[in-house]
């Protein structure tokens, strides 16, 4: 099951850390990771929401990628950027998309890659499309058990 992390900088959310609002879980919805890596360009975490291309855009013009660009079609797909500190010994993966009556949730796993790491250059990132909504998006975190 789902939880917000403890660790509080692992925390990141438009609308605030929370679990499924009062049960009032619609269900998983469909999505794509449209990129997944490190990126250069932004150092703190937060959690980005698009729904054009101007403000796509602009951020797009101010970041290096480890992973592919993606394109998104902003008549019809919703572009959640979500950015975290977390240095390349570590990696972001989606659990699920969910949405409920007052919010989409993005159900994010941390995963530790390995116990002795030499960190690279660049912060994970992940970038999810998801049907275009004009409900508030929350990013919830949780420790993969991955044995480390």
């Amino acid at each position: 099951m789902f939880r917000s992390v403890v660790v509080p900088v692992l925390c990141l959310s438009v609308v605030g850390c929370m679990e499924s609002s009062n049960g009032n879980e619609s269900g998983s919805v469909p999505y794509v990771v449209a990129s997944s890596g490190l990126q250069v360009g932004i150092e703190s975490q937060q959690t980005r929401v698009f729904r054009n291309s101007s403000e796509y855009s602009a951020l797009m013009s101010g970041i290096q990628l480890g992973g592919e660009k993606p394109n998104p079609d902003f008549g019809q797909k919703l572009v959640v950027a979500v950015f975290s500190t977390l240095n390349s010994c570590y990696s972001l993966s989606v659990d699920s998309v969910v949405e409920t009556e007052i919010s989409i949730e993005v159900r994010v796993a941390v995963s530790r890659l390995a116990d002795a790491c030499l960190p690279v250059i660049g912060q994970n990132y992940v970038f999810v499309e998801s049907a275009r909504s004009s409900k508030e998006v929350s990013v919830i975190y949780r420790k993969a058990d991955n044995g480390l």
